[in-house]
């Protein structure tokens, strides 16, 4: 992509004009909910900066929208940010419908304005919700790594209870149902060392929202 960079986090002197072809669009959207925007820009910044895997984060546009891409460490979705055409004063964070993150924010912060499975909704006169948008976006940008972090309890789960009951038994109970296999109860209460964050913004597998 042309028009893609890779940046750390951005310095305070470039956060109100991140370059390249992201830069026109910025400006062009009206001033307050571009102030927004560029708030929010620096925010998802940050969160990759603290966030643990993350690591340096791609702008680019995508359908014209800014977005972030954890193209380094491939640890998470794909956040884009923009204003809401069909409604003036309103811009949102967009995240990949197909992909249950919006459903877990639902969960984590009811409170929070939603737009349908893919986005959460902002107005510009409103204060920012940075404790809970932070959270969100740390649970984007580690969307896959937390994947791959269940895969591989699941998986070590699967084979220290095949190594218990034996090969034999082990197929036989596979076999039932189809060949389902066996699956771990969830979620272990011993975090898991190699996760870079849970839903709770923490290494500990729960759902609740952070203290």
């Amino acid at each position: 992509m042309a028009n893609a960079r890779k940046i750390a986090s951005p310095s305070a002197k470039h956060v109100n004009l991140p370059k390249s072809a992201v830069n026109a669009v910025f400006g062009a959207y009206p001033a307050q909910v571009r102030t927004k925007l560029l708030a929010l820009r620096k925010l998802i910044f940050d969160t990759a900066k603290t966030t643990s895997g993350v690591g340096a984060l791609e702008e680019t546009l995508k359908w014209g929208q800014p977005s972030y891409l954890t193209t380094e460490s491939k640890s998470g979705s794909t956040i884009r940010i923009d204003q809401v055409k069909t409604e003036a004063g309103r811009y949102a964070v967009y995240f990949h419908c197909q992909t249950d993150l919006v459903e877990t924010f639902r969960e984590l912060y009811p409170e929070l304005r939603y737009g349908g499975n893919r986005s959460i909704l902002l107005d510009a006169g409103d204060k920012v919700p940075e404790k809970a948008l932070r959270h969100c976006i740390a649970l984007a940008l580690t969307y896959h790594a937390r994947k791959r972090c269940r895969a591989r309890r699941l998986a070590a789960f699967t084979a220290s209870h095949r190594a218990r009951v034996g090969a034999t038994r082990w197929l036989a109970m596979t076999a039932c149902e189809g060949g389902a296999s066996l699956t771990p109860p969830t979620p272990h209460p011993t975090a898991c060392s190699s996760c870079p964050v849970s839903s709770t913004g923490s290494r500990f597998p729960h759902w609740a929202a952070p203290g």
